[in-house]
Formats: structure tokens, sequence, C-alpha cells
């Protein structure tokens, strides 16, 4: 990985720092939002080939648990809260009160799950690329269908955003965890050890 990963961690860091200061400076939440995605592609990008299963890096274990379920804990709470519009206005077409935001819960849920139980650096900076490149657009294109639509508000927004929010960030952390939480493969774990060995 070379100078690739200190330089995408950085990168992350600094969109998170930009969503963060974007609280009190909205200029600085187009950094985060059009930036993210492509932070999230080069993620992928570096660690493309590392799709099987890799010993954690130490103390990096229950770290990567611990997010992966969390993001599959928001995508569930996403889910319910989007399937409240169909179970709170039941007429209509049940496609369009679920709204597209109801496919990217269910996308998180389902690369969160695989990122979990075949733990890879692949998986989880998969999860980051989907997400960051489909959120917006997503959100965007769920707000312009519901725009006078009956059922379009979820029927808990406050639960809905913070849904939302949660796996946006999630899949963020999924993405430099790919980058930091895993060893490598035996071969090159191997590797190291000779070559610090030989030090």
């Amino acid at each position: 990985m070379g100078v690739r990963r200190p330089v995408l961690l950085s990168l992350w860091g600094l969109m998170i720092a930009a969503a963060a200061r974007s609280v009190t400076n909205l200029a600085w939440l187009s950094i985060a939002l059009f930036g993210t995605p492509f932070v999230g592609i080069a993620t992928l990008s570096v660690v493309v080939r590392r799709r099987d299963p890799e010993p954690f890096a130490a103390g990096w274990a229950t770290v990567y648990r611990a997010a992966a379920g969390l993001l599959l804990v928001a995508a569930a709470i996403g889910l319910v809260a989007a399937a409240g519009r169909v179970v709170r206005h039941g007429s209509g077409s049940a496609v369009t009160q679920v709204g597209p935001t109801g496919l990217l819960f269910l996308l998180a849920f389902v690369l969160g799950w695989r990122a979990l139980v075949g733990s890879t650096p692949r998986r989880a900076a998969i999860v980051g690329m989907v997400v960051h490149l489909l959120w917006v657009p997503i959100l965007i294109i769920d707000l312009a269908m519901g725009i006078g639509r009956r059922g379009s508000v979820p029927a808990h927004p406050q639960l809905w955003g913070a849904a939302l929010l949660g796996v946006v960030a999630l899949a963020a952390a999924m993405s430099m965890l790919a980058l930091v939480g895993f060893a490598g493969s035996s071969s090159l774990v191997s590797a190291r050890v000779r070559g610090a060995a030989a030090l």
C-alpha cells in the first residue's frame, strides 16, 4: 500500500473534519458531499485485490466488528422507518412511499452483513464506496419524488434521519478500517516477520 494508506486516511480525516465544520458553515458540507465518493473509490482501488479473509491487525478486531454491527443496526432502523410510510399510508404505490432511501438502507445492510461475516479489506471498502456514491443522489431523488405526495415523509423522520446519518458515518469508518484493520494475508505477514528478523 506504501504511501497511499496514510494519504487516504488523511483524506478521510479531512472529509470528517469538513462534515463536522458544516454544522456552522455549509460551505464545508460541499467538500464532504463531493469528496467522500472519490475517496471511497480510491480506497477500494487500493484494496480491491485483497478479497480473501485476512487476520485483523492487533487491536482492530473488536473495532471492526463493532463498526459493522452498528452499521447493520442503523440500516435496519432505516428500513423500519422507511417501511413505516407503507404502514401509515397503505394506499398508493408502495415503492414511491418507501422511497429510494429504502434501497440505500437495504444495500447498506446486505453489504455490511457481507463485510461482517466475511471480513476482508475489499468487502469493507465496498461498503464505504457504495454508500458514499449513492446516498446524496438517492436522497435528492427521494425528496423530488416525495414533493406533493401523500406519505412522502417517513413515519419517524428523526429516527430516519439519524439512521441515514449513522449509515453514512459508519460506511466511512468501514472504508478506513479496510486500510488499517487488517494485518494482510498469511504470506504477507510471514514476509514481514522474515524482514523484521533480518533487520
